[in-house]
């Protein structure tokens, strides 16, 4: 019997005329290399994701509404994207807003300090259903009111360290509402985070 071969073309079409959906759950990740070169050499940049869902978000507030999720070693946070299942409302009491944290400890502080994703200045705050939000873009955070009109305003997402790590960890994710409950939540928080080498 002989073999049969095809041509890198058909193959290429082939595997590009897949239509298949990538079911990332809660802990499951994905990884691609990109080669970079110049007049130096060649590198392999690594790009890594992690996602995690929160439980239901309380609308009570003072109450954590945790996820976690593993950083590879070696890695920095290149970006770090929320997206609620359903609209998430302050209450429209100045100064209780929703916060996130973002640390190396369950509920910890330790990478991003409690900022405020919805804050709120006496009118209520909304961030929409499937809106994806950067906490963390490019490897850096967001800036106050980055988010264009939904949610209206937003605390700076400064950064209180690194997010390099040398060796493999935990990450914990943290959203809670301040002050007054929240006017709707009820609902998960997907959290996706790419992680790169570079």
């Amino acid at each position: 019997m002989g073999t049969k071969r095809i041509g890198l073309a058909r193959a290429e079409t082939l595997i590009e005329n897949l239509k298949r959906e990538l079911a990332l759950g809660s802990g499951s990740g994905v990884v691609a290399d990109t080669i970079a070169v110049s007049d130096a050499g060649s590198t392999v940049i690594s790009r890594k994701v992690a996602t995690a869902t929160t439980g239901t978000i309380a609308v009570d507030h003072s109450t954590n509404n945790p996820a976690s999720f593993t950083q590879p070693a070696g890695t920095h946070i290149k970006h770090l994207i929320c997206i609620p299942a359903g609209n998430i409302v302050s209450s429209g009491v100045a100064g209780d807003d929703l916060d996130v944290s973002l640390g190396t400890s369950a509920n910890g502080v330790e990478i991003l300090g409690l900022k405020a994703i919805l804050d709120d200045a006496g009118g209520a705050v909304t961030w929409p259903e499937n809106k994806p939000l950067y906490i963390i873009q490019n490897g850096k955070g967001a800036a106050a009111n980055a988010f264009t009109a939904n949610p209206a305003t937003s605390e700076e997402m400064a950064l209180t360290a690194t997010t390099f790590s040398a060796a493999e960890r935990t990450l914990h994710i943290n959203f809670k509402a301040l002050d007054t409950n929240l006017t709707t939540a009820d609902t998960t928080i997907k959290v996706i985070c790419v992680f790169s080498t570079q």
